[in-house]
C-alpha cells in the first residue's frame, strides 16, 4: 500500500522526528531523528525491511 500511496501523491515530504499528532498526511516519518547531508545528486533509496 506504501507504494501505490506514493505514486498516487506524487511527492512526498521526508520528516526526521518522531510522528505525531499533527502529522502531514503526505509525509514519511524517519529514523534515526538525526538529518543527514543531502546535496544535489544524492540518491535516496526505499528499502523492504525484513
Amino acid at each position: 500500500h506504501v507504494l501505490r500511496n506514493l505514486q498516487s501523491i506524487g511527492h512526498t515530504t521526508m520528516i526526521f522526528k518522531n510522528w505525531d499528532e499533527e502529522r502531514l498526511e503526505t509525509s514519511i516519518y524517519l529514523t534515526p531523528h538525526i538529518l543527514p547531508t543531502i546535496t544535489d545528486g544524492t540518491i535516496i533509496s526505499y528499502r523492504k525491511k525484513d
